[in-house]
């Protein structure tokens, strides 16, 4: 697969930037190079592409620059660092597209269309995420598609309420979720919590570990069926709240510091819980961790998962039997506080990620007219030491 380098690993100069300069000079300039910023969202579409085949850069810039890309690469796009840099003149694109046997091109000028050739994505105003859309459905009508080194029978994109893609991955032996995630602080929250839970057997029977040697910003990891708690009917199961109060405990004591924040998972509600064929609760994602104060995730649990499995009153037990740390009053007023910023967080990413079209305004609506209120705070302030 080929990238263009100017208008797409590059933010495109726009008309009011090259008024009263001559924009072919200008871009034939090896300083415009140095100067270059990274196109938004560029970073998910690379990684995205490599983790299905090896990606190059294609430029109509002069050969004699290419040292200076590869500069700019290691600086701005480490992904692709080492990637070979081809020079071709625009009007000559199509021809080296076909002649190399390209599976896909990645371009912002209509010219590097190949009629009869390698598909080309023309990428003008389409967020990244209907970007990334375009680039699945290419690459899932790929013969010879391969992740991790195994052949790719299936590759789909997931429906989700989440603000970052979702993609099924399906290989002969193995069936992946994909996450790309083009936050850095997001995606390294992330990869921390898998890294903690693989440690831990009680953390990892809920969430899988990820496969390694993933690019930046995406996430491999195994793919669990099963509904989703919301989709279920009411589970009033006491072993539901006991899991759930385990999984939080051990991973809030293991990330503590001294600060008195930990890792946090805002990922115990009954959208993101799932009931496997085995009857076991598993997290079908761990995207929207961060760090804070355990109580927060103890109330974002209470709030959205309680209604579902008959009540809060056992969640906050359990939690407190596994526990070894009490709140203090002061505690609980900043963790109702900390709850109402995180969860609005989360829901304006997700609003901002989709057109309004696409938004499930009933979920989201539920969601957000929930508030911490009794017996949230009394059921934390009974237990305040």
């Amino acid at each position: 697969m080929t990238v263009d380098f100017d208008g797409v690993l590059t933010e495109p100069w726009t008309s009011p930037e090259l008024d009263g300069l001559d924009g072919h000079i200008l871009l034939i300039s090896a300083l415009s190079v140095a100067s270059a910023r990274p196109r938004p969202g560029i970073r998910s579409l690379v990684g995205f592409l490599s983790t299905f085949a090896t990606v190059e850069v294609l430029t109509a810039r002069p050969s004699s620059q290419a040292p200076d890309i590869t500069a700019w690469l290691r600086e701005c796009i480490p992904e692709i660092a080492d990637s070979p840099v081809h020079s071709c003149a625009m009007e000559l694109k199509p021809d080296f597209l076909y002649s190399e046997g390209i599976a896909l091109h990645v371009d912002n000028d209509e010219r590097a269309r190949v009629s009869d050739g390698p598909t080309c994505i023309i990428w003008g105003h389409q967020t990244t995420k209907e970007l990334l859309r375009e680039a699945c459905y290419i690459l899932s009508r790929v013969p010879d598609l391969r992740v991790a080194g195994k052949p790719v029978r299936r590759l789909e994109e997931l429906p989700s309420h989440s603000s970052t893609p979702v993609y099924r991955v399906e290989t002969l032996t193995t069936s992946l979720k994909l996450r790309v995630v083009e936050d850095a602080i997001q995606s390294q929250n992330l990869r921390q919590i898998h890294a903690v839970a693989a440690s831990d057997r009680h953390l990892s029977e809920m969430l899988r570990p990820e496969q390694a040697s993933s690019p930046t910003g995406i996430h491999l990891t195994e793919y669990v069926p099963g509904q989703s708690v919301a989709s279920r009917r009411p589970c009033t199961d006491w072993d539901v709240s006991r899991q759930v109060a385990r999984w939080l405990v051990t991973l809030h004591e293991a990330t503590a510091r001294a600060d008195g924040t930990c890792l946090i998972s805002c990922a115990c509600d009954a959208f993101n819980l799932c009931i496997d064929d085995v009857g076991a609760v598993r997290i079908i994602d761990a995207g929207d961790a961060c760090w804070g104060a355990r109580w927060i995730d103890l109330i974002w649990s209470e709030q959205l998962l309680g209604p579902w499995i008959g009540g809060s009153d056992e969640l906050f037990e359990s939690y407190m039997e596994f526990a070894t740390e009490r709140p203090s009053n002061d505690d609980v007023t900043r963790a109702i506080a900390g709850y109402y910023f995180r969860l609005h967080s989360v829901l304006r990413s997700a609003i901002h990620a989709r057109r309004r079209d696409e938004v499930d305004l009933r979920a989201l609506k539920m969601v957000r007219h929930r508030r911490a209120t009794p017996p949230t705070e009394s059921l934390l302030r009974k237990w305040a030491r």
